[in-house]
């Protein structure tokens, strides 16, 4: 899970999913990278997946562990990047600090 937001009632999570085992039609070391978004909703004292409302952001198929590392290593998640919503011809400021840009730690 590479982020969780939300509320008593709803929450979104970023979800970072990686198949690097073998798997059908796979052919050689290949590695399918996943982005997703899921949500879940608190219903009668648990959390149920809110059905049919996920959403894949982003998916690869890299032929080798080289590849989705040099694709995916820089990659980093930004909450103050979330749910922004700009009009035609707007443009706006983010409270971005170089942590926020330094590169993930591992």
């Amino acid at each position: 899970m590479l982020l969780l937001a939300g509320n008593h009632d709803r929450v979104v999570i970023l979800a970072e999913l990686i198949r690097d085992t073998d798997f059908h039609s796979a052919v050689g070391n290949e590695i399918i990278w996943r982005i997703e978004l899921w949500y879940f909703k608190n219903q009668h004292g648990g959390w149920e997946r809110v059905t049919q409302s996920n959403k894949v952001l982003r998916r690869e198929r890299f032929k080798s562990r080289d590849d989705y590392i040099s694709a995916t290593a820089k990659l980093k998640y930004l909450p103050a990047l979330g749910g922004l919503r700009l009009k035609k011809d707007e443009s706006k400021s983010l409270p971005l600090t170089p942590e926020d840009l330094a590169p993930p730690s591992k």
